[in-house]
C-alpha cells in the first residue's frame, strides 16, 4: 500500500490515496485489532460523505485521532454531518480540526 500511496501522490490521484487510506484503516481494525467503537463511528460517519476521498486512523491506535481527505469546498457541509451523525450514536460532540498539507521535511540552517 505504501508504494502505491506514493504512486496517488506523484500523480495527484486523491481517490486512489482516499482508497488505500480507507483499506489501511479497515486493516488497522480487522487484523490489528487497534482502533475502538468511537473511532469506527467516526469514520463511518465520513466514509460515504460527498467530497470525502478516504480516510484513517492515525497515531499508536485504541483511541485517538482520524485523517480525512475532504474537498476544501465540501468542509463545512463534512465538519456538520460528522459532527451530527457521532452526536447521534455516541451523545459527543468531535472535535475536527481542518488543516491543508504543507511542505516536507527539511534541514534548517541556522547561523
Amino acid at each position: 500500500r505504501v508504494k502505491t500511496a506514493v504512486h496517488a501522490l506523484e500523480n495527484e490521484d486523491v481517490t486512489l490515496l482516499g482508497s488505500i487510506m480507507i483499506k489501511s484503516h479497515l486493516s488497522l481494525r480487522e487484523d490489528f485489532e487497534v482502533t475502538c467503537f468511537e473511532l469506527d463511528t467516526i469514520f463511518h460517519a465520513f466514509l460515504n460523505l460527498a467530497g470525502c476521498a478516504g480516510g484513517r486512523m492515525t497515531g499508536a491506535g485504541f483511541g485517538g485521532c482520524l485523517i480525512a481527505i475532504v474537498e476544501k469546498e465540501k468542509i463545512d457541509d463534512f465538519i456538520s454531518e460528522v459532527q451530527t451523525a457521532v452526536q447521534s450514536k455516541l451523545s459527543t460532540n468531535p472535535v475536527i480540526y481542518v488543516c491543508s498539507p504543507s511542505g516536507s521535511a527539511s534541514i534548517l540552517k541556522i547561523e
